[in-house]
């Protein structure tokens, strides 16, 4: 029981302090498909050139702090496994 607390307790602080950078790694790759998007209109846009490439070093640096971001599997899982019948 005593672990079960400890495991909740960390989920609880991973869903206050990291989560937030999920909105934000979101809120990133929006941005960068809807720049895309216009520069596929506008080719040489020098503008939405810098501001795209701005936008992908943040990205990478987001997803460099925190990978459980972009992994293949929740990072739930990390706490509590798949569960039976899952994989």
């Amino acid at each position: 029981m005593l672990r079960f607390l400890t495991e909740l307790e960390q989920y609880e602080r991973f869903k206050q302090e990291d989560r937030p950078l999920e909105l934000v790694h979101l809120k990133i790759r929006t941005l960068i498909r809807d720049i895309s998007a216009a520069l596929r209109a506008a080719p040489e846009n020098r503008e939405l050139q810098d501001r795209l490439s701005q936008l992908q070093e943040e990205l990478a640096d987001i997803e460099r702090r925190a990978p459980w971001i972009v992994a293949d599997y929740p990072p739930e899982f990390s706490f509590w496994g798949s569960g039976p019948g899952v994989l």
